[in-house]
């Protein structure tokens, strides 16, 4: 660990220490949530607190991916669980600031331990139990515009671990063997692609993150810029140093306004921090970085109408050759790559790239960010390994047409068809080849692979929607959930081999 990142995570330890030390409340306003009301629910849960004269810190996050239960409100005592309250509007906040709460309010879910009586844990929920967050694994758990907090759950420790301890060349092979594709659209390997920029010995390259997603229904990169915009941030400059790039740009379609603000405000404490600039973290790499803004031109998303863009001209894409990587913006050797591939850089330096291959099937390591909208029961973000078939996606993650549904429990479960699906014994358990028959088979088996059941989730788990299919699990690392009070409380979920913390 290089000095200068030592005491970066020293003040973040005591930030932490002073955030768990009084009452927090977490009021999602990413844009799914400003969407149902949340500034409004923001606003008035400021002026209750105020008016009771509570000692309480209330904080932003941005989106857990339940963008069904919207405004999504979490409140935490010292040492206890998280509990969260779908669909909260400002007449209920008067009673949801009440001591402990659950006197006059029940969540929809609960975090850490010690938990409460029937009431599921947050990833035993049903669009949550099949994911595995690796991108999104702050998304909805920390302030995106609190670089310590971003640091106490490991934020830069990939950076600080890359200047300190490896080659450009190691951190270039740690991404080409983690089988990482590009996730903008092509799938191009993401390692052979940063190897033609290296190859360059041009003394001024260049990174470009593309953030453009103008398509319909699309707000999987959005959310993460404004849910942990400082993962992008490093898995930028982590590119910049494995291929010899000294300058990024992050391309953002003009008008969304949440990511906009969130990552300008991310790159400045970054700069800050001496995260960006010369020398950083006392080292002799240097890398800097800016946010570029595009009208709304759906070709801009391509890659050389992208530069275009950046360099002020019309957005139209370039006749190539000459490929980016050797003529890009600017007229400079260019690499440009989606904002979710850069986000998974940070954990595959962290975790190693065999770690990442190991997740998914083969040929397509890792997972997949999929945006759920339209006439569905459960609309949201989900981050799934690859190979997970839509089916379950859709109809259990998602919970299917919504026009068949009939009135929603709190978790997000349909009444009806849990006694429907136990008296047709569809998904009754697994087959002898551990795989599983619908989604209490699937589901039991992750759960079993991932570190075992919890108890009382039956019940929850038959309230999903019948599934007459048969699809192959796959092996993934056990899963966690962090304990109130102790060092993580307040860290999201995330696989073991994800959890790097910064005393790692």
């Amino acid at each position: 660990m290089t000095e200068a990142y030592g005491v970066l995570v020293e003040s973040a330890r005591g930030h932490q220490r002073t955030l768990e030390s009084k009452p927090r409340i977490r009021v999602g306003t990413a844009i799914c949530g400003q969407a149902a009301g949340a500034l409004e629910v923001l606003e008035a849960l400021r002026r209750e607190v105020a008016r009771r004269g509570l000692d309480a810190t209330v904080s932003e996050v941005g989106c857990l991916g339940l963008c069904y239960a919207e405004p999504l409100v979490d409140v935490q005592f010292p040492g206890e669980s998280r509990m969260f309250y779908e669909r909260v509007t400002p007449d209920k906040l008067p009673p949801l600031v009440e001591a402990h709460l659950v006197s006059t309010s029940i969540p929809m879910a609960t975090l850490g331990a010690p938990g409460f009586p029937g009431i599921p844990d947050l990833y035993d929920l049903p669009m949550m139990l099949n994911q595995v967050r690796i991108a999104l694994r702050n998304a909805g758990h920390i302030d995106p515009t609190d670089l310590y907090e971003y640091i106490a759950v490991g934020g830069y420790l990939a950076l600080d671990k890359a200047l300190s301890a490896m080659t450009p060349e190691a951190v270039l092979g740690e991404v080409t063997t983690s089988g990482l594709k590009g996730r903008g659209g092509a799938a191009f390997s993401t390692g052979t692609k940063w190897g033609f920029l290296k190859g360059s010995q041009a003394p001024e390259k260049y990174i470009l993150c593309n953030a453009e997603e103008g398509d319909p229904g699309a707000f999987n990169d959005k959310g993460i810029l404004e849910s942990d915009p400082h993962t992008l941030i490093e898995g930028m400059i982590l590119a910049g140093y494995a291929t010899g790039a000294t300058y990024g740009y992050v391309f953002i379609r003009h008008g969304h306004e949440g990511p906009i603000e969130r990552t300008q405000r991310a790159l400045e404490q970054a700069y800050e921090a001496g995260l960006l600039g010369r020398n950083i973290l006392g080292s002799d790499f240097s890398f800097d970085a800016e946010v570029s803004l595009v009208g709304e031109s759906y070709v801009s998303g391509e890659e050389t109408a992208l530069m275009e863009a950046i360099e002020g001209k019309r957005a139209m894409p370039r006749y190539r050759p000459p490929f980016p990587a050797a003529v890009g913006v600017w007229g400079k050797p260019s690499n440009i790559n989606n904002i979710k591939t850069l986000a998974y850089v940070p954990q595959i330096v962290s975790n190693g790239g065999e770690w990442f291959a190991g997740i998914g099937v083969e040929g397509s390591a890792g997972t997949a960010i999929l945006c759920l909208s339209g006439n569905i029961l459960r609309p949201g973000m989900v981050e799934v390994p690859m190979g997970l078939s839509l089916r379950t996606v859709v109809e259990e993650m998602g919970g299917g047409d919504a026009d068949r549904q009939g009135e929603v429990f709190a978790d997000g479960r349909a009444p009806g068809w849990g006694a429907e699906r136990r008296e047709t014994g569809h998904g009754a358990g697994l087959q002898g080849d551990g795989r599983g028959r619908g989604h209490s088979g699937v589901g039991r088996d992750y759960r079993r692979r991932r570190g075992g059941m919890r108890g009382g989730h039956d019940a929850a788990a038959g309230g999903l929607l019948p599934v007459r299919v048969v699809w192959q699990v796959f092996p993934l690392p056990p899963r966690d959930h962090s304990s109130a009070g102790g060092p993580g409380a307040d860290v999201p979920f995330r696989e073991r081999a994800v959890r790097s913390g910064a005393d790692a």
